[in-house]
Parts: structure tokens; C-alpha cells; sequence
């Protein structure tokens, strides 16, 4: 059994609430939180741009990075969302991304880590990692073999630059996805999606980000009749069973 889970974030680690549940349900789990953009100079990263505004507790800080938000991407993008800090929603290019998370990976090598979880449920091919490396869409993927839905499904990722990579992906999985786009920090963007899945019917609805969490999940059912399925939450599940629970818990 597992002791301790290195959580590598694609923005700046730790970020707030990421973890809370999983430590929730398994209150003796120990992190070691790394970000793939920690330490990194933001204007150094040409494709890095600014999604969105998040409300932070009190006055957000003097000298913050503020690029121009950046909306329109061209049709060969793979943008990935993530945040800078509890104010700044951004998003990377895939490209760019890769290098530097390679390089957080081998600095968890070195760490007494027994695995290492990527916080995000895009694809990494060619990572290397001496340590097991979960990364999420392969987890939720090999799990959704027994369940696969014969009809339409709707996958809903968090920004306009990952639409056509979401659709990619899930169509090498067998699938045949509409998608529909929704930030998981969006109460409104929710409920609009909600009514779209709702006038479309899916057999299944996949939460294709790994900000979408309880509430969204929630937030999207009340919509639909068909399931609705939180990469997050399933990846969360399955990997919270190779940990050692603390003595005494009765948490499932």
C-alpha cells in the first residue's frame, strides 16, 4: 500500500482546495504538491494566457502578471486549463507544457513520493517516471471499457482552444463525442451547458477537466437523465484504494 502521493499540478502548486477531496476521504494522506509552472518566469511561455479572473480572498496582489485574455485559438491548438494562482485562470499549450512537466516528474523521483499524479486529464505521451505515473484520462479510460456507451455522449472540457483534442481523444477511445464547453469555476457556463445537454440527450456525459468536481458533476445531472461521469472523481476513487486508510477510519 501507498503512503504518500506526489501531486503535480500543471500551474502552480498547491492549489487551493485541489486536494481537499481526496484528503477528505483519506485524512492520513500525505502530499508532496508540486506545479509544473512553479518557479517559471509567465513571460517566458509565449502560448500562456489568461482565461479568467478568479475572486480571491481580499485585494489580489500589486504587480500581478496580467497578459491580454486570449480567446481565439487556432484550429490545430491544444490549449490546457490551469491556474497561475487563486486569481489567474490560464491556459498553456500542450507543446509547451510537456518539458516542464517532465522536468517536476524527475525532481519527484528523487522524493520518497510512492506515486506521482498529474492533475489534469489530458494526454502525455512520451513522460518518463521511475515512480508509477497515473495520469488521468488512461485511468478513466481503461475503466470506462466496460461501460461504453453505444450512443451519443457529450464531453464537456473547460476552454474553446481543447475542443478539437477532446474530440480526437475520444473518438481513439470508440466513442463518438459532441463537445460542449463549460469552466469548471463557472456557475453560469453550468447552467448553460446544462440546458444544452439537456435539448441534446446524451447517453452518457463525460466532465473531461479535472476542476470538475462535486459540484459541477451536480450541477450538470440535475439537467439530465443519463450519467453524468467526473474523470476526477472516478480517478480519485480508484487511486484512494492503494492508500493506507488511518487507523481506526471507517471512510469506504
Amino acid at each position: 500500500m501507498w503512503k504518500k502521493l506526489g501531486a503535480l499540478s500543471i500551474g502552480h502548486a498547491p492549489r487551493p482546495r485541489s486536494m481537499d477531496d481526496f484528503l477528505r476521504l483519506r485524512p492520513g494522506l500525505r502530499l508532496i504538491e508540486v506545479g509544473a509552472l512553479d518557479g517559471v518566469d509567465p513571460t517566458s511561455i509565449p502560448s500562456l494566457k489568461l482565461e479568467e479572473i478568479m475572486a480571491g480572498p481580499g485585494p489580489r496582489p500589486a504587480g500581478q502578471w496580467e497578459p491580454e485574455p486570449g480567446k481565439q485559438y487556432p484550429p490545430d491548438t491544444y490549449r490546457l486549463i490551469t491556474h497561475m494562482n487563486p486569481w489567474q485562470v490560464v491556459s498553456i499549450e500542450h507543446r509547451d507544457l510537456m518539458p516542464l512537466l517532465q522536468k517536476k516528474i524527475d525532481e519527484l523521483n528523487k522524493t520518497d513520493a510512492d506515486a506521482i499524479l498529474i492533475q489534469c486529464t489530458g494526454l502525455f505521451p512520451g513522460l518518463v517516471s521511475a515512480k508509477p505515473l497515473l495520469i488521468p484520462h488512461l485511468v478513466f479510460a481503461g475503466a470506462m471499457q466496460w461501460l461504453k456507451p453505444a450512443g451519443k455522449v457529450a464531453v464537456v472540457c473547460p476552454v474553446e482552444g481543447q475542443k478539437k483534442a477532446a474530440a480526437e481523444k475520444w473518438r481513439a477511445e470508440g466513442l463518438n463525442p459532441d463537445v460542449l464547453v463549460a469552466s469548471p469555476y463557472s456557475s453560469r457556463d453550468i447552467e448553460k451547458t446544462g440546458l444544452a445537454l439537456k435539448a441534446m440527450r446524451p447517453e452518457a456525459v463525460i466532465l473531461d477537466c479535472f476542476g470538475f468536481a462535486e459540484e459541477s458533476k451536480e450541477g450538470l445531472s440535475a439537467y439530465v437523465e443519463c450519467p453524468v461521469l467526473s474523470i476526477r472523481m472516478i480517478v480519485r476513487d480508484l487511486l484512494l484504494q492503494c492508500f493506507n486508510e488511518p487507523a481506526g477510519s471507517d471512510i469506504p
